[in-house]
């Protein structure tokens, strides 16, 4: 399996390194941290940054074996992908989905319904402990679901 993650990782961080070429923008976190933390920067360029950044923070959880944070950073760049004016980034993960399912138990909509459930009980004011005992997410991921969804 991380074979077949590592080959989506690299496919989709090629595609944004593309984008972010042809701004003169090297793909490397460091050299693009600030664009990310400017408002008036071209979409694109945006979309591309979120997206190395975000196969990179998959990378470190499946070397720390930290499923939680995995998942968590799959499903955001799930949302960039998806919503993304560049064709190819959702088009790697459509492609790619298949052979995902094949090797893992946990469909991706499963993940969904369960962030979603997240955000339906958090707008509801229920206690985080309360939502981890409904969800069976740590208050940790909780959070994190939480926080990276209200950023959009």
């Amino acid at each position: 399996m991380n074979n077949l993650v590592e080959n989506v990782l690299r496919e989709l961080e090629f595609q944004a390194g593309l984008v972010l070429g042809t701004y003169g923008v090297n793909a490397d976190l460091k050299s693009i941290q600030n664009f990310l933390n400017k408002t008036s920067i071209d979409p694109a360029l945006k979309e591309a940054s979120h997206i190395i950044f975000r196969t990179h923070f998959i990378r470190k959880a499946l070397t720390k074996d930290d499923a939680e944070d995995a998942c968590y950073n799959l499903m955001m760049l799930w949302d960039y992908c998806s919503k993304s004016s560049n064709e190819a980034y959702n088009t790697i993960l459509i492609e790619s989905i298949d052979k995902l399912l094949q090797v893992t138990n946990k469909r991706t909509e499963t993940v969904k319904n369960r962030h979603l459930r997240v955000l339906e009980l958090n707008q509801m004011n229920w206690s985080i402990d309360a939502i981890a005992a409904d969800t069976g997410y740590s208050r940790r991921q909780i959070s994190r679901v939480i926080n990276g969804h209200t950023k959009d």
